[in-house]
């Protein structure tokens, strides 16, 4: 690993952007202690301060303030494919953004290296090596990530709709508005409610629906009309035609089959 250079709580204006579009060169890392805007596959994002980031030596860079004077700590560096796997192993994987705990130890950290960067000392390079492995751990340990490495105000959040998609599944839902509730994309909700539960959005609301339908089927005497808007369905014809494709059997089959 090679240090090529930190920067300590550097202050830029409000107006501050930097725009790489094959990136670096080089692995950046980025501690911000302001919100900034970042533009991460192609969607972009107003990320809050305490945020860090690991940039990939050839992802695009796009980031700057978020309408006020912007703070951060950077390293640029070199590594090793052996060495990424510090990080990879602290669940921190290139080009995505970290919320993170407490900011004040990497800051610290990295003003600690600073220093120690522009030294003359002989060991300069072999304990800067050291403090970057603390600090791949530190992040670690600081991290608000979820299970999946997702950013955790983010994962909560899903968790939170997943949960309301099943407690009321007669509810309409478009992605469009339940992206624009989570000021996130359509694409980016889409991809990341599929990396964290493994199935699609869309699919949830169809598997919630048909689920309280086969409560209703063997719980009530309701119609099979009543039941399809009980569940969210306009057309008890489309429902039947979903229920079929999810059980093997209609409605009706169900209700004989599985009724008390």
């Amino acid at each position: 690993m090679h240090i090529i250079g930190i920067g300590y709580r550097t202050i830029h204006g409000k107006d501050f952007e930097i725009t790489r579009p094959c990136g670096y060169g080089e692995y950046l890392l980025l501690l911000m202690e302001t919100s900034s805007f970042h533009v991460l596959n192609a969607q972009k994002q107003i990320y809050p301060a305490q945020s860090v980031i690991l940039y990939d030596k050839t992802t695009p860079q796009h980031y700057g303030a978020a309408g006020e004077n912007y703070v951060d700590n950077w390293i640029h560096f070199s590594m090793e494919p052996e060495e990424l796997l510090w990080w990879e192993r602290n669940h921190i994987h290139l080009s995505t953004m970290i919320s993170l705990t407490d900011a004040e130890p990497i800051a610290e950290l990295i003003r600690q290296m600073s220093l120690e960067f522009y030294s003359a000392d002989s060991l300069r390079d072999s304990t800067l090596n050291l403090y970057m492995q603390i600090l791949s751990n530190k992040i670690s340990d600081l991290s608000g990530t979820g299970e999946n490495g997702i950013l955790r105000p983010l994962y909560d959040q899903l968790v939170q709709l997943r949960a309301d998609i099943y407690n009321r599944p007669a509810v309409q839902r478009k992605i469009e508005e339940e992206a624009e509730r989570l000021l996130i994309s359509t694409s980016y909700l889409q991809h990341m409610y599929k990396k964290i539960f493994g199935v699609t959005l869309i699919n949830d609301v169809i598997h919630s629906r048909i689920d309280y339908s086969c409560k209703l089927l063997t719980g009530t005497d309701f119609t099979i009309q009543k039941i399809a808007e009980s569940c969210g369905y306009e057309y008890d014809v489309y429902f039947m035609r979903q229920f079929k494709m999810k059980m093997g059997m209609t409605p009706r089959e169900y209700r004989k089959r599985y009724a008390g």
